[in-house]
This record gives C-alpha cells, structure tokens and sequence, in this order.
C-alpha cells in the first residue's frame, strides 16, 4: 500500500496541461445545500456564481485551437 506521500509522488509527474485546479471562495458560490451525509463526509451542491474559468488549448487530434 502506498503512503500519501508515495501517492503524490508517483502521479505528480503525470499532470496534464490542459487540465487546471481553480480555487473557488465560498463567497462565489449561492443556493448552497446539503445532498447527502455519512459518518464522515457531507457532500454539497451549489451554483457558481462567476462560473468556470475559460481558457484554450491546442487539440493534437484536430490540429487546431479549441
């Protein structure tokens, strides 16, 4: 079994550049609720109120700028 440590090592190598983490402040979001609970997780939805961040990437299979 791998160690957290071990895990990130092992996979922080294979991050994508098209891919991106945004950190989203609670204040951006609204409608909040709560839509399901265990012993040790809630898990929430809730509308984005500025939505995703947009950005371009280059598509090898179109050859072109998506």
């Amino acid at each position: 079994m791998l160690s957290q440590d071990d895990f990130v090592c092992k996979y922080c190598g294979k991050l994508y550049t098209e891919r991106y983490v945004e950190w989203i402040p609670y204040n951006q979001f609204k409608d909040i609720k709560e839509i399901g609970r265990d012993d040790s997780t809630a898990l929430y939805s809730a509308i984005w109120i500025d939505g995703p961040l947009e950005y371009n990437r280059y598509s090898s299979n179109k050859k072109e700028w998506i």
